[in-house]
């Protein structure tokens, strides 16, 4: 896990969402029996990962969680553009 500017957004929008939040590596076994998973970055925003080694996570679309979390972010993302538009 990497320190970037998205993750540090989306950590904060899962805790104003009260979504509740845990970093840790995973096993691959881990990772395969996930619910849910997603990527964040800069160029991915939020990316819901429907499958680990061939395998379907979850019901392999992506989770309610990562919706969530991607129109918070969307949503961030519109606020900061039409704050920087009137200035």
């Amino acid at each position: 896990m990497l320190p970037g500017i998205t993750r540090a957004v989306v950590i904060e929008l899962a805790a104003a969402l009260g979504l509740p939040l845990r970093e840790s590596p995973m096993l691959l076994d881990e990772l395969r029996s996930a619910s849910e998973l997603f990527l964040t970055g800069t160029t991915t925003d939020v990316m819901p990962i429907v499958r680990v080694d061939g395998r379907l996570v979850g019901e392999g679309r992506p989770g309610p969680v990562a919706a969530r979390l991607h129109a918070a972010l969307y949503t961030r993302i519109n606020d900061l553009a039409a704050v920087e538009a009137v200035r």
